[in-house]
Formats: structure tokens, C-alpha cells, sequence
């Protein structure tokens, strides 16, 4: 959604947002199509809605419509920090893009998204549609015919605004700004600015974007960031910190689970901050233009040796900026052994004893970082063999290894933790291994599997060992 997101019209992202704020008020927690038909509804002067009034339908009575079709959904309302996309509505905005980019369109309009909805061709809203005559086919043909102003369209409530007109303007904004428009076409684009406050905005936008993207492709900005992140790896630093508050930007590494300071080569003034940040979103493939709200984004990097990283970056919008906070995470087996841990022989020896019975649990506890699943790695790539199976369950698979069914948790398809033990339990398992414990329900079920004959493992987040105990009680 977030690369997608900059690429959307203002009236385009006020649907989404209508969208999101109609799931919230039904008490659901994933947007579905039916939601972003209604977010589309409920802004008649866009291309869409022209385009359904131009087959006849009436925008009221549409909208009444779909909400019957959402009554038997409809619970307590939530929060609208709650609410995400379904995998149907993110299809939807994937078949809008590829609209867009199929008519050459720099942007998606509210026109692409009602394409994107019938193409994702599945549930109510789309057999709505169809049974009113507004099919795919319809929609693409009456949509080309207003375009190309080959019939009237319905006069819009502003008459200083021509919606055709916008989406051609929207089509050149880039042009504009870069300055590639002839001296005729530049006029117009700067009359229709100067009365239509949408396209003003897009055009802010489109800048910022040229000028964030200028400023991450600088040549000193990209060795910085490569520097960065080859240096914390061979440090074998778990996270990058790239911070700023009111006493400027600073970076720091996670390193055997305490934070340090690092310095780059070159002074970290708050104008390279942003220039990082900006280059890191790019790279994982995040907006690189929004800097208002929190995004996750995922790449790979090889080291010196030739080995892969996978790392994990998130941002955080706050009062004095922005932070950026990379997890460092080494595709392929575990990197370290228990020897390389640090854990003395003596202590090995007790732990090969714990993980050798055949039931049982065995915590590793510890503060964010500080190795807790290393350690259960370590120790399952020990006991690993042929004789036993062995399966996982965790927040996000860091280490691949040979030999052992690893899943992934994933609560939006109902993949939660404590789904992944009940399905385990079918699975004639000799050791199981939960990577962290997110709920009561967890936690009494990985108890209760230690207790009838299954070995498992687990990590708890807590500062030291004893205070595991009151965790668990």
C-alpha cells in the first residue's frame, strides 16, 4: 500500500480513507471492495462516479445498496488505527495500477480503482455491478468515451472545474515540473493550477517526491547508507538505529544487545538524516516522499564475503522528525554457534542435557536483542537429525534451517501462534519451537504441550531469568 500510496490522486486517497473510516464504523477490522465502492460513492464530482451516472445508475441508491450487502458484517465499531486492507482490496489496487498504467497514466484516479474493483471480480459488490450493467467492458468503453469527450458528461457542481481537463493536467504534472512542457501546454497546465486546488496539491506532491528522490540518489548519500549497513554487519550488530531529537540526528547499533553510538565518516547533520532516511525507504521499497506516517519495508544486501542479508527496516514519524530502525537478520543457517556465543563449555553441557529429554520446556529469556532466538537456534541446529521433527512457529522466520518445518505467523490470514500449536499437535512433532509469546492462550498451550511428552522451546521477553516466573504466572 505504501509504494502505491504516492501514486494515488487526492481524490483517489480520500476514498481510501472513506473507505477505511466505513470498515471502522462497521466494525471491521479489513477493508473489503464493498468499502472502497463506498468511499467512492460518497465523492460525486470524480471521474468514477461521473462514469456510473453516464450508465445510468444512481450514485443514492448504489450506496444504499452495498450497505445492505455489509449489514451482516457489521459489528462494534473500531478504532481506525485498526483497520488494514484485506488481500481482495489490496488486489483491487494492484488491478488499479496496472488500469493506470495501461492508459499511460502517471496516476491512479478514482476511475482506475472502480476498474481495479471489477477486475478483482469476486463478492457482492462486484455481482452489484454487473447486475446493473456497469461489467468491466461497460465501464472501459464508457470511460474512453468521456475521456475522448465523444458524448456530454453530466455538468460537474463547480463549473470552474472540468474534470477531463484534470486528469490530462494530472498526466502532465511531472512534465511540468520538470520543465519539459512547450510554452503552450505550460500555460494551460497553469491556468487550470490556478483555479483547481486538487492538481495544486498533486503538483506539491510530484515535487516532493522528484526533489526526495534527487536528494536519496546523491552518490555520497548512497555510500553512506552502504557503509552503514556493511560496517553494523561486520560488527555483527543486530539493529541500526538512525535517530534525530532536539538535540539533533545520531545513529546507533544494537551490539550483544546494548546500544552504542556510531559515528559515520562525515558529520550527521539533520539535511544527510533526511537523505537516509529517504535512501532507506527507497530501498525498501516504501514512499519516499511520506514522512507523516509509520511504514515497514523489507531488502537484501550482500556483505564483503558474499553473503546475503535480509533486513527488516521500519520508520517512524515523531515530534522532532523521523527514526528508521533496521533489523539486521543473516539469510541462510544460524551464523554463530554456542561456542561463538560466548556460553562457556560447562554451560553447554547443562543445556545439551535440557534439550536432549525428550519433554519438557526450556526458556530463553532476555531483553529485545539480546540473542534470545540465536541461542534457540544454536541449540536446535545441535539436535537436529533425521530421527526427530522438528517445527517452529515465529513472529518472523530469521534463520533458515535445514531439516525443520518453520512458520511464519501471520493473524491476518488466522495464522496466530496459538493456531500454529493447535496445528502442530496434528503434526507428530518430537520438538516444537514458539519464538515468542504474545498472549495467555500461547503460553498455557506451550505449557501444556511441554507437559504431554513434546520437548519445547521458547523465548520470553523479560530483562533477566527470574523474572520469567512472574511472567508466566
Amino acid at each position: 500500500m505504501s509504494m502505491l500510496w504516492q501514486r494515488l490522486t487526492s481524490a483517489s486517497k480520500d476514498a481510501v480513507i472513506k473507505a477505511q473510516e466505513a470498515a471502522a464504523g462497521d466494525g471491521v477490522k479489513e477493508v473489503l471492495p464493498e468499502h472502497f465502492l463506498l468511499g467512492l460513492l460518497r465523492n460525486p464530482d470524480t471521474t468514477a462516479c461521473r462514469v456510473l451516472q453516464r450508465i445510468g445508475l444512481s450514485l443514492f441508491d448504489l450506496s444504499q445498496e452495498v450497505v445492505k450487502e455489509l449489514r451482516e458484517t457489521r459489528g462494534t465499531p473500531v478504532s481506525l488505527n485498526d483497520v488494514t486492507l484485506s488481500p481482495r482490496a489490496k488486489r483491487c489496487l494492484d488491478f488499479a495500477y496496472d488500469e493506470a498504467r495501461k492508459r499511460n497514466d502517471n496516476y491512479i484516479g478514482t476511475e482506475h480503482q472502480l476498474l481495479g474493483i471489477l477486475r478483482e471480480g469476486d463478492g457482492a459488490v462486484f455481482r452489484l455491478l454487473t447486475s446493473k450493467g456497469a461489467d468491466l467492458e461497460r465501464v472501459q468503453s464508457e470511460l474512453d468515451q468521456y475521456r475522448a469527450g465523444e458524448t456530454a458528461a453530466p455538468a460537474p457542481s463547480n463549473p470552474d472545474h472540468r474534470a477531463r481537463t484534470c486528469e490530462e493536467v494530472r498526466d502532465q504534472l511531472v512534465a511540468y515540473a520538470r520543465g519539459e512542457l512547450d510554452a503552450e501546454r505550460r500555460t494551460d497546465v497553469e491556468e487550470h493550477l490556478a483555479r483547481c486546488e486538487g492538481c495544486s496539491q498533486e503538483l506539491e506532491s510530484a515535487r516532493q517526491v522528484m526533489a526526495v528522490t534527487a536528494m536519496a540518489d546523491d552518490h555520497s548519500v548512497v555510500e553512506a547508507t552502504s557503509a552503514l549497513i556493511q560496517n553494523a554487519i561486520g560488527r555483527h550488530a543486530s539493529d541500526i538505529h538512525i535517530e534525530t531529537d532536539r538535540n539533533g540526528p545520531h545513529i546507533r547499533l544494537r551490539i550483544d544487545g546494548v546500544l552504542r553510538f556510531y559515528d559515520l565518516e562525515r558529520t550527521l547533520t539533520p539535511d544527510l538524516h533526511r537523505a537516509l532516511i529517504a535512501r532507506l525507504k527507497m530501498m525498501a521499497k516504501c514512499a519516499a516522499a511520506e514522512t507523516g506516517v509509520t511504514q515497514d519495508g523489507r531488502m537484501s544486501i550482500k556483505n564483503s564475503e558474499g553473503r546475503t542479508f535480509d533486513l527488516r527496516v521500519s520508520f517512524l514519524p515523531h515530534i522532532h522528525g523521523e527514526d528508521a530502525v533496521i533489523r539486521i537478520l543473516a539469510r541462510g543457517s544460524v551464523p554463530i554457534g554456542l561456542e561463538e556465543l560466548g556460553v562457556s563449555p560447562e554451560v553447554i553441557s547443562q543445556l545439551m542435557q535440557l534439550v536432549t529429554r525428550p519433554n519438557g520446556l526450556v526458556i530463553s529469556t532476555g531483553p529485545a536483542g539480546g540473542g534470545k532466538l540465536t541461542l534457540l537456534y544454536a541449540l536446535i541446529s545441535r539436535i537436529c537429525r533425521p530421527e526427530i521433527k522438528i517445527l517452529t512457529i515465529e513472529a518472523s522466520v530469521e534463520y533458515e534451517l535445514p531439516g525443520i518445518t518453520q512458520v511464519h505467523a501471520n493473524e491476518r490470514s488466522g495464522m496466530t501462534f496459538a493456531a500454529a500449536l493447535r496445528a502442530f499437535m496434528r503434526q507428530d512433532p518430537d520438538v516444537i519451537m514458539v519464538g515468542k509469546q504474545p498472549d495467555r492462550e500461547t503460553l498455557e498451550m506451550t505449557a501444556e504441550i511441554a507437559q504431554t511428552g513434546h520437548l519445547v522451546l521458547s523465548a520470553l521477553d523479560t530483562r533477566d531469568a527470574p523474572s520469567a516466573l512472574t511472567r508466566l504466572i
